[in-house]
Formats: C-alpha cells, sequence, structure tokens
C-alpha cells in the first residue's frame, strides 16, 4: 500500500478501510499523525489530504474527544469523523480502479499492518484504539509473530556484523558514546548528530560539544569523503575503490549528456537529485506526477514539497526536458556508473557504519584522537591531513572489502 503512487489515494483507502475494520458504520477516530507515519509522509500533506477528502464530501468532523489508554488520556482531543463509506470507496474506484470493499482479504492484511506498525514502531505515541474482542485477540498473536520475526532479523544482522560491534568497543569513549545496530540502528550515530538546532541540549552547538570532547577551544577541523554513499557503492559493486580524483557528480552527469553545461549550479541539482533516487528509485513517477499535477505553487507553501517542486521548474528549465526524463537518466546512469542492479538504500548506511568503524581503529592505533558525525570525522587543529586522511579510508575500504 505505501508503494501506490498516488498519496490522497494511499490516504482515502487507510481510511475506508481502517473504518470497516474497526466495525464503524459512519463515526470513526483517526489519528493523523498515525497515517503520516505509517505512509512515510509528513502530517501537514495527510492534512492536506483530509481536507481535500472533506471538500469532496467524503468525510466530515462530527464532534472531538479525548482518547483514554490504561495509562493516561490524551493531551490534545481527537477528531471524530463522519465517514461516507460508499462514496469514498467510489472515489476510490474512479482514481484507482480499485474496489477495497470487494478484497476483504486485502482490507484485513492492510488493517492489521497498520495496527501492528502503531504498536511495534510508535506504541509510546499512540492511545490505545477501541477494537472488538475477537481482533484484540487476533491483532495480539499478529504482534507476538511480527516481534519474533522483527527481533530474528536484528539478530541475525548484529550476528553478521559482531567483529564490527566488538570493534566499536574499542574505539567508543564515555564523553561522547557511539550509538550502532545494538540500539536498533542502522548508522553510526552520537548526540552530536542531533547538533543542527543550537538549543539541542546544554551544550548549546555542536561546536561546544565538540570542545568538550577535544578539550580544547582550539580549531577542530573536519574531514569528509565526497560523495560518500556513491563512492562506497561503488567499491561494494566493483571491489575496489573508484580514484580519489573522481567525481562521481559530475561523472554520472557526463554520462547523462544533457544540453546544459556543468556548472556549481549543475552539480547541486545533480547532488539533490542523486539521494532521493538512490534511496527510493520507486518513487520518481509519483513525485514528478505530483510536480505535473500541482505547479500552483501557493498549494504547497511552508512545505517540503514546494522547495522541492521549485527547484524541479529550475531544473527543467536548465536542462530543457521534463523532470521525469531528467530523473530517468540520472536513474539509469546511477545503475550504470555504481555498477549496481539495484541500490543498497538505508543498507548502505551499514557498510558505511562498519567502514567508520574501521576508520575510527586506525586513528585510536596512531594516537589520533576523533570523533565521526554521519560521513564525517573531526580533529584537533593540526593533526590531520587531506593526504593522511585519504590514506586510512582507502585501507579501511580495502579491509572492508575483504
Amino acid at each position: 500500500m505505501r508503494t501506490k503512487p498516488s498519496k490522497l489515494i494511499d490516504v482515502a483507502k487507510l481510511i475506508l478501510i481502517y473504518s470497516i475494520s474497526c466495525k464503524k458504520d459512519t463515526e470513526v477516530i483517526l489519528n493523523q499523525q498515525a497515517f503520516a507515519d505509517y505512509l512515510n509522509i509528513s502530517l501537514r500533506t495527510v492534512a492536506r489530504h483530509f481536507k481535500v477528502l472533506k471538500e469532496k464530501g467524503l468525510l466530515d468532523v462530527t464532534g472531538q474527544i479525548h482518547k483514554h489508554s490504561k495509562y493516561k488520556e490524551s493531551d490534545w482531543p481527537s477528531n471524530v469523523y463522519t465517514i461516507k463509506l460508499q462514496a469514498l470507496n467510489n472515489f476510490i474506484i474512479d482514481e484507482s480502479e480499485e474496489d477495497i470493499t470487494a478484497d476483504i482479504n486485502n482490507i484485513t492484511t492492510t488493517y492489521f499492518d497498520f495496527m501492528t506498525f502503531i504498536r511495534v514502531n510508535r506504541k509510546n505515541k499512540y492511545v490505545d484504539t477501541e477494537e472488538s474482542v475477537e481482533a484484540k485477540e487476533i491483532l495480539e498473536e499478529r504482534f507476538i509473530k511480527e516481534d519474533k520475526v522483527v527481533g530474528k532479523k536484528m539478530k541475525q544482522l548484529i550476528k553478521k556484523n559482531r567483529y564490527y560491534l566488538d570493534l566499536l568497543k574499542e574505539v567508543n569513549n564515555d564523553k561522547i558514546p557511539l550509538s550502532y545496530l545494538e540500539q536498533n540502528k542502522k548508522r553510526l550515530v552520537s548526540n552530536l548528530c542531533a547538533t543542527r538546532n543550537p538549543d539541542h541540549d546544554i551544550f548549546k552547538t555542536r561546536q561546544k560539544m565538540l570542545e568538550n570532547f577535544f578539550q580544547t577551544t582550539e580549531e577542530i577541523e573536519e574531514f569528509d569523503t565526497n560523495a560518500s554513499i556513491y563512492r562506497l557503492s561503488f567499491a561494494l559493486g566493483h571491489g575496489y575503490l573508484a580514484p580519489s580524483e573522481l567525481d562521481i557528480y559530475k561523472l554520472t552527469f557526463n554520462e547523462c549528456n544533457f544540453k546544459a553545461p556543468w556548472t556549481k549550479e549543475t552539480r547541486y541539482y545533480i547532488k539533490q537529485l542523486m539521494m532521493p533516487i538512490y534511496m527510493r528509485e520507486s518513487s520518481i513517477k509519483f513525485k514528478c506526477d505530483q510536480y505535473n499535477k500541482q505547479k500552483n505553487w501557493s498549494y504547497f507553501i511552508s512545505t517540503i514539497d514546494e522547495r522541492q517542486f521549485r527547484m524541479y521548474s529550475k531544473i527543467e528549465k536548465l536542462f530543457d526536458l521534463p523532470i521525469f526524463e531528467v530523473m530517468e537518466k540520472i536513474r539509469v546512469v546511477m545503475h550504470k556508473v555504481l555498477n549496481l542492479e539495484k541500490f543498497y538504500k538505508a543498507d548502505i548506511f551499514i557498510y558505511e557504519s562498519n567502514l567508520h568503524i574501521l576508520m575510527l581503529k586506525e586513528f585510536k592505533d596512531m594516537g589520533i584522537e576523533s570523533i565521526n558525525v554521519y560521513d564525517g570525522f573531526y580533529f584537533k587543529h593540526g593533526n590531520m591531513t587531506q593526504e593522511l586522511y585519504d590514506k586510512i579510508y582507502k585501507q579501511s575500504v580495502e579491509k572492508l572489502l575483504s
């Protein structure tokens, strides 16, 4: 369900499926945040789609109540919606040619997937919903099975990466501890990673935290690897590291044969397009269709979509091509350049994290104090050179590949 091209239809389907499964003839409580998290879209987007459905007369707010669980009362009242089930189903048929009410198996599966998602991923965030005793028993059985599957996969992942997890204990520190797979994270992270907001914690800024870590107020330098994810993907696909002077963004651009000059602006656009394609290439058509249907920018005001779609407009003018053709060219070339049939998507962070653990171990063995933040490393001024950093990076990639 989360891979359908239209998120408006996804929202409509989930409303209908949830309403039917809760055995509510007309009125139902709908948690928009739960919809947003399950469908992997913003709360603002869900609210916009709810507004569209209300304007079409398919649902309406008929009241508000505070929901209760055995632990607490909700802080904010929840809307009670009147759902026009048949009209909503007809709308979905017209837009997607899919008759929800005719597919009971799909209704049941999607409903329990949704409820499992809420319990497993957001159990402390959502107030309990009202199901029948029978539904709760079936749901509990599904939860038990789901927990076993999730637990088994995580155990397998931890076992496979045990060498790196043990190595991480050697390079970790008490001042800014790093967490990884054993904390259900695919990426090596620390509390430094959440310091874009100057008011994040008692240290106020990343700079203050770094000064505390290194016990210095002198200059602190950052070193990173250009196009880190793609460079590592290239190495995993080819079995060797690409030359450090190779600009993967420029190579991708050149292979696309766009009728535009290679400039700082062009490089920025290629970089911005490559990441979402790498992470979720199946979303290209949806993003482009959404852009083409709504070019009234006031519709997207103050949203991520607005900034993204304004960029699409500039890219179309620069390359003199529809945005879908631009993204498709880049997608095909990325597979060719990286030598991958399928992208690693978020799993690339597992490989990258293991690589960074190897690098941290090398730095520690050399007596060089360092801390990792995403794809960058921080050092005291004068303790690292670009030449040495590149050498350690290359050695660590070769060890990872072996």
